[in-house]
């Protein structure tokens, strides 16, 4: 686990806890000047075959330019390196939300154009009546009615003729307006996306894009403007480490209970009384480790400004920690967490894969700040860690992104947007991950694809657990590779298809699982939760009517079930039929 941790005290560059402020400061100066120096080039060089890297190796480039030495050049080039891939990453994550968008507007223009169609069919057969008398079911499903001279709506409604067509024509131009502002959104969204795609992704701006807007807006004031934003640019620093260097780092190290930094001028800055406020033992012993055992170690440097104008510098050490007694050994069995927006589920799982046990731990995060968000998580967190330590196994959660879900939320129902904008998933991840560590516990990530619709066909009923507790159980199976427990039942894994089971059979793995749950989700998808409680999925099936479900279905190419047992009365229970097409 890396973490970040600030050191007890601010370094005010006034004081006398610095020895050598302005040599450091200089430094941290250079440093931001050959930080944006060598992005620029290495932009140039990736997205415009030009600049000077094309002539020149950067290192040549970096010590011709900004005479900076190999010590400095190794933390610099990380984090030019490290901003443009970072800034790379970023352009196709919005190309791919980009894509989700375009597919989303789609999907509502689709739904726009089926309930324009109905609109229509119905004003069709509402003429239609007027002129023959003879009433037309505007559509398959359609509930409404005709009483005499008025229109039946569900619910025992009645409007007449006449003001329901005034409705129905006032309907059908709001949903064509509606589908023309969609259709427009749908192009400017497209021609968006294809311009992300064309063009390489844009510059970072050191020092905040929003403050660098300002400088037209500065007037008078353009060298405050210059001023700070020169300070915004250069007010940082991180000098990364190396394990094979003293102390873990060839530029800063500890002089009894000072930290001297080496600047660019050969200069030693001390800063007195160096201490963290958290993992201090661990910083220590990484500082007198061998070398086989030592760490490399970040030291971090960013200048302030307090309300008086005075300038500072927090300084803070990055450090990975590793605990060679943490336990991540299936041997014993696991503890597997389902997270949810407001629920948290466990399960206790044996070596054999069997439940043993488990518990729900539900939050409340609702309407409240990201203090208090954050105070509710870890308060349930430390719940969680605590059901770990004591059964001391490991523990086996989701790994969610969220990004491409959240990105798909326009159009959609106002609930499921509202949980999952209130899924706070990262902050979950922070605090399970730190409970981890402090209570020697491995925290294992698993992708939870389709892990809900295993936990509610095998296990809802047969435990008698909620569907969060199953899948909770079924994320614990699946990081253990449990693979016998995770196939369908032998009447559901008798109707897949013959192509489907074969490559399961061929290769026998967690992916081949999850294509054979795929196609049963398919085919199932819009059962309620609930309905998995009775003897799901076979004898509901005939309560589905929407004609793009399974349903029980009389026709050619029937598939049937499996004949089972006689029942103790001697009948034989009812076969239910399937069609020949699905879950293909």
């Amino acid at each position: 686990m890396k973490v970040t941790v600030n050191a007890d005290k601010r370094y005010y560059l006034d004081e006398k806890n610095i020895v050598h402020p302005d040599a450091v400061i200089t430094t941290m100066e250079i440093f931001n000047a050959a930080k944006i120096g060598l992005y620029d080039a290495f932009y140039d060089k990736k997205y415009k075959a030009a600049g000077p890297l094309t002539e020149i190796s950067y290192a040549s480039w970096l010590k011709e330019t900004f005479h900076v030495n190999a010590y400095y050049a190794a933390p610099i080039v990380r984090y030019a390196n490290a901003a443009l891939s970072s800034q790379t990453e970023l352009h196709q994550m919005y190309i791919r939300n980009g894509f989700e968008d375009i597919k989303t507007r789609k999907g509502k223009i689709t739904a726009t154009e089926e309930d324009l169609a109905k609109k229509k069919a119905v004003k069709n057969s509402i003429r239609e009546y007027i002129l023959s008398g003879k009433w037309i079911k505007p559509y398959p499903k359609c509930r409404l009615k005709v009483c005499g001279k008025k229109i039946c709506l569900p619910g025992a409604k009645e409007i007449p003729f006449t003001e329901y067509e005034r409705k129905v024509e006032q309907d059908i131009r709001s949903l064509k307006n509606r589908l023309s502002m969609l259709r427009f959104g749908l192009q400017r969204a497209e021609a968006k996306q294809q311009a992300r795609i064309d063009h390489p992704p844009k510059k970072i701006v050191f020092g905040t894009k929003d403050y660098y807007r300002q400088k037209d807006e500065a007037g008078e004031r353009i060298s405050l403007w210059k001023e700070e934003f020169f300070f915004r640019r250069h007010r940082s620093m991180s000098l990364t480490g190396r394990s094979d260097a003293k102390g873990g780092n060839f530029l800063v190290r500890m002089e009894g209970s000072d930290l001297v930094v080496t600047c660019l001028d050969g200069t030693k800055t001390r800063f007195c009384d160096f201490q963290l406020t958290r993992y201090a033992e661990e910083w220590k012993e990484n500082l007198v480790a061998d070398r086989s055992d030592r760490k490399p170690l970040c030291y971090n440097f960013v200048l302030h400004k307090d309300e008086h104008g005075r300038k500072y510098l927090i300084l803070s050490v990055t450090m990975e920690l590793d605990d060679p007694y943490v336990n991540h050994s299936f041997s014993d069995g696991c503890v597997s967490m389902d997270i949810n927006y407001d629920i948290i589920a466990v399960s206790d799982i044996s070596k054999k894969g069997d439940r043993i046990g488990g518990a729900v731990f539900p939050f409340d995060i609702r309407g409240r700040s990201s203090g208090q968000v954050s105070e509710i998580i870890g308060r349930t967190m430390a719940k969680v860690g605590k059901f770990c330590a004591d059964r001391k196994k490991p523990l086996v959660m989701e790994d969610i992104d969220l990004i491409l879900k959240r990105n798909g939320l326009r159009y959609g129902p106002a609930k499921r947007n509202r949980h999952v904008s209130l899924f706070a998933y990262a902050k979950i991840t922070a605090c399970i991950h730190n409970q981890g560590y402090k209570q020697k516990f491995a925290v294992i990530e698993i992708n939870p694809a389709y892990t809900s619709q295993i936990g509610k066909f095998l296990y809802m009923k047969k435990l008698g657990i909620s569907i969060h507790e199953a899948a909770s159980y079924a994320i614990g199976l699946k990081g253990m590779e449990m693979l016998d427990k995770l196939l369908p039942d032998k009447r559901m894994y008798a109707l897949l298809s013959e192509p489907a089971r074969s490559r399961y059979e061929e290769k026998k793995d967690t992916t081949s699982v999850m294509g054979l749950w795929r196609m049963i989700y398919r085919a199932f998808q819009g059962v309620n939760t609930h309905m998995f409680y009775r003897n799901i999925p076979y004898e509901v099936l005939k309560e589905k009517k929407r004609p793009t479900f399974i349903c029980h279905y009389k026709g050619k190419g029937q598939h049937s079930l499996p004949e089972r047992n006689e029942t103790a009365s001697g009948t034989q229970p009812e076969k239910r039929c399937f069609p020949a097409g699905f879950l293909l």
